[in-house]
């Protein structure tokens, strides 16, 4: 029985030994199976992979190359055509060109149109230059008249609130402001703004008068009339001066001067070069007159001229009168008071009348010496100021001097633009 149970031990000892060994062969097996089937399905994978490569690659590559030639092709085509059309139009500009070079009087037509278009250019360029130095001209005038009343107005208002406020006081300081240099030059000034605008004549009277308004004249002079007044800047031009009629004429009247100065100076109708320029001035002026209210806003702008232009001829005249008044004037200091003086037709080198010598003696500036006539009963006052003698026998008389004429020295000298803007006299020296 102890045998049989260690042979029985011995069996179950070795039983399950066997089976461990059976099952590890039984996995590697089945392992060994698993990684051959992945080794033939990837070796399967790489071939397919690689036949399907190596046939897109070939037909990729043919369209490659299929594309280039094409491209080349095409642009050898299309250089083809550029080059033939190039060589076309060069052989036909050299062409061109041999034929305006045989062509001698094409060639002058050409340049004669070329000259005369310069020169259309030039003289239009000239004109419209002209007009603008015309236009500013008149633009300056109109802004320095607008100024010049400006200030006349200006003037007028400081001297009478000056006067008003100031009594006394401030008649004495006009008095003075007169009497200054400052306001003697600027009267100066404006005396030769004066002369020079009536010496420019900037009225309508410049313009060339119409023969219209006694019979019309001939188509010439009419043309060289309207050839004038194109000179005249647009802002300037006067459509009535123009048409020939008066100012107040009528529409049935500026309609037949219209039309008969059209038939006469018309391009069309008179082959003078210069008609076209004529007939411009006159479409200008009836321009102006045919339509209501161009004529209306005319006819206010010359009044208004008009008006501005006698305010502006009444301020220089009374600044004249007053430049006139203050050059022949003398203030004093004993009546505050201004007095005429008068100037004399006589030199400073024989300004004074010795009866001692019995001849004349030169005088200085600021001498004071008198006069005797009608045998004695009459005595004269005279003074040098500013290069010039002057009766000054009305201020003297209001100073009470008292001076013997005719004598050999000079008694007294004035001088002038003391502190007080009065006038100082003092006794000359023997010496002086």
């Amino acid at each position: 029985s102890g045998q049989s149970a260690f042979s029985s031990l011995q069996r179950g000892s070795v039983m399950p030994g066997g089976g461990r060994h059976k099952q590890t062969r039984r996995r590697n097996h089945h392992h060994h199976q698993q990684s051959r089937g992945r080794r033939r399905t990837g070796n399967q994978l790489f071939l397919a992979f690689k036949e399907m490569l190596s046939e897109s690659l070939s037909f990729w590559c043919i369209s490659c190359i299929h594309m280039f030639i094409e491209i080349i092709v095409t642009l050898t085509h299309n250089c083809g055509v550029g080059v033939e059309a190039g060589v076309t139009k060069l052989y036909n500009f050299g062409l061109q060109l041999l034929v305006k070079i045989t062509d001698i009087p094409g060639m002058k037509a050409d340049v004669s149109q070329i000259l005369k278009r310069i020169k259309c250019t030039g003289a239009d360029l000239v004109d419209r230059t002209a007009r603008s130095v015309k236009w500013t001209k008149s633009a300056v005038l109109a802004c320095f008249r607008l100024f010049c009343a400006f200030a006349m107005l200006s003037f007028q208002w400081g001297k009478r609130v000056l006067l008003r406020a100031g009594g006394e006081r401030g008649k004495r300081c006009w008095t003075a402001f007169q009497e200054s240099r400052f306001w003697k030059r600027l009267l100066s000034v404006l005396d030769r703004v004066q002369r020079r605008f009536s010496r420019s004549g900037y009225t309508s009277t410049h313009l060339p008068e119409s023969p219209g308004r006694a019979g019309r004249g001939e188509p010439g002079q009419e043309l060289e009339r309207l050839l004038a007044l194109a000179e005249v800047p647009e802002g300037e031009l006067d459509p009535f001066t123009v048409l020939g009629v008066e100012v107040h004429a009528t529409e049935t009247e500026l309609k037949k001067a219209y039309r008969q100065l059209a038939v006469q100076v018309h391009p069309d109708k008179n082959k003078h070069p210069r008609a076209g320029e004529a007939f411009k001035v006159l479409r200008a002026a009836w321009d102006i007159v045919s339509n209501p209210e161009t004529r209306r806003e005319y006819e206010l702008k010359r009044m208004a001229a008009t008006e501005l232009s006698k305010s502006m001829n009444e301020f220089l005249t009374k600044l004249q009168d007053d430049l006139k008044e203050a050059m022949n004037t003398m203030m004093c200091t004993k009546c505050e008071g201004k007095h005429k003086r008068f100037e004399m037709d006589r030199e400073p080198a024989e300004a004074r009348f010795c009866a001692e010598c019995n001849c004349c003696h030169s005088a200085e500036e600021g001498d004071l010496w008198a006069e005797s006539s009608m045998l004695g009963l009459r005595i004269t006052y005279f003074a040098c100021m500013e290069g010039k003698v002057y009766d000054i026998t009305e201020w003297a008389g209001c100073q009470r001097i008292s001076i013997s004429p005719d004598t050999h020295r000079v008694p007294y000298h004035i001088s002038f633009g003391s502190k007080n803007n009065s006038n100082s006299m003092r006794h000359r020296t023997p010496s002086e």
